[in-house]
């Protein structure tokens, strides 16, 4: 990737930061008049400016050593305002022959992500021995909140539940983990996901069934974890699956829920929105009509969910052409779509495991891995002030390449279903899956968002 002349930053950070374009012929009035643009929205510091020195991304490795038989990914990402950073990731055994068999990795930071310390995991049960999906939030009094699928891989079947712990001393311990589905044995639960409301509620998504991924579930939870009630959002008919759900939520108790809606008798798929203004009640499906379709099978393409500070619903994902897309509908219907990097399709490169989050002063924060055709991948940062519409070039955000083949059903997607990131006033984080060790490992790209605020 980084013998690819198009992709060079033309700044002299040798790890590309925000560089204002990745072009080699550029006016010096057009380069000063967007360096200035992006300086003043806080996508960019003085220190990221082309030619001014040193990089302000810092990328640490999080997770622990394994074996030679274990992968580390799936990262999810949550930071405080104190300084307080926690990842949560799988750490998975490639020996088994079911994905996901093996356990959770956990680490917390107390400087800002500067450093990490590998902490013991929730875990519900030592029976068990497949974990999967991750899922973290700090709320505004500090208390982590996490949530998990859990079960025990067996001969004769496989169960998984959905659990929820949480911690008020910085990850140092987790209360003891409670199953939030109420579904009895059945065909198990897929991704959940959760989200802080603008309340102060807690919201977890997930897909079950009896015989697939047919329902789509949402529990709430008013009193910070102590008791929460599920209700049903969404059932599809039998043959149909809600794959890789995902939840969002603004201010006072919009929320949105996407999905992937597939097909199990035609392999057919399509992304489905469901919108509740309450909190409580939702209403029905909506299809994002751009997605209509997606290779979401061969491209790692699992659509995320936003709600920016207008209320607006954002929709990002990896398309079939392996672009970074974001779709945008200021109420659930029409969306409109812009493409996150034409400067990295304009260079051969493939975009993948976008993960998008929308800061306090409404900026929207992207970060992804992408891969040039020799199957080497870095991770990128780009964001937006215009809700969506328009991004910044992508800056480069690892510090080093690896190389792992764009598509390997063989080995389970081992780069993951997806990556994490958070933002707080002083900086924004990007967790991913990296492999430069010749192991896959948990790393976290992090720098500050506006001049002076490094804590």
């Amino acid at each position: 990737m980084r013998g690819n002349p198009a992709m060079r930053s033309l700044s002299r950070c040798a790890r590309g930061c925000d560089a204002p374009s990745t072009r080699r012929k550029t006016s010096v009035a057009l380069w000063s008049a967007v360096v200035a643009a992006l300086l003043a929205s806080g996508c960019l510091t003085p220190g990221d400016a082309p030619g001014s020195g040193e990089c302000a991304w810092q990328d640490r490795a999080v997770s622990g050593p394994t074996g030679d038989g274990f992968a580390q990914h799936e990262p999810a990402i949550a930071a405080d305002e104190s300084g307080h950073v926690y990842v949560l990731w799988m750490i998975e055994d490639l020996t088994a022959k079911t994905a996901g068999t093996g356990t959770l990795g956990f680490a917390a930071s107390d400087d800002n992500g500067e450093s990490f310390t590998v902490c013991g995991a929730p875990r519900a049960s030592e029976d068990h021995n497949w974990t999967a999906d991750p899922s973290l939030a700090v709320d505004s009094l500090g208390r982590l909140h996490a949530s998990w699928l859990e079960g025990r891989v067996a001969t004769a079947d496989f169960v998984n539940h959905v659990y929820y712990a949480s911690s008020d001393d910085h990850g140092r311990s987790f209360t003891r983990p409670v199953q939030i589905d109420t579904l009895a044995p059945s065909f198990g639960v897929d991704r959940d996901w959760m989200a802080l409301g603008g309340d102060g509620s807690i919201y977890i998504v997930w897909s079950g069934g009896v015989t697939g991924l047919s329902d789509l579930f949402v529990a709430r939870s008013a009193d910070r974890g102590a008791s929460w009630t599920v209700a049903s959002a969404a059932s599809l008919p039998p043959e149909h699956w809600a794959v890789a759900p995902a939840i969002a939520t603004a201010r006072p108790a919009r929320v949105v829920l996407g999905y992937t809606n597939a097909d199990q008798r035609t392999g057919s798929c399509h992304y489905e929105i469901i919108m509740s203004d309450d909190g409580h009640t939702f209403g029905r499906p909506r299809v994002v009509e751009p997605l209509e379709n997606p290779s979401a099978w061969d491209t790692y393409a699992y659509p995320l969910v936003a709600l920016d500070a207008t209320g607006a619903v954002l929709v990002c994902c990896s398309t079939g052409a392996k672009q970074i897309a974001m779709m945008r509908s200021a109420a659930g219907d029409g969306f409109t779509t812009s493409i996150v990097s034409p400067e990295q399709t304009e260079a051969g490169l493939y975009g993948s495991l976008p993960a998008m989050r929308v800061g306090g002063d409404g900026v929207l924060h992207l970060g992804w891995l992408a891969a040039d055709a020799d199957s080497r991948w870095s991770a990128y940062y780009a964001c937006s002030t215009d809700h969506g519409a328009s991004f910044t070039v992508p800056a480069c955000i690892s510090d080093g390449t690896f190389t792992y083949p764009l598509v390997d059903f063989d080995t389970f997607h081992r780069l993951g279903d997806f990556n994490g990131i958070a933002v707080t006033s002083a900086r924004v984080f990007y967790a991913f899956a990296d492999r430069r060790s010749g192991k896959f490992e948990v790393r976290v790209s992090s720098r500050p968002l506006h001049s002076g605020s490094t804590r």
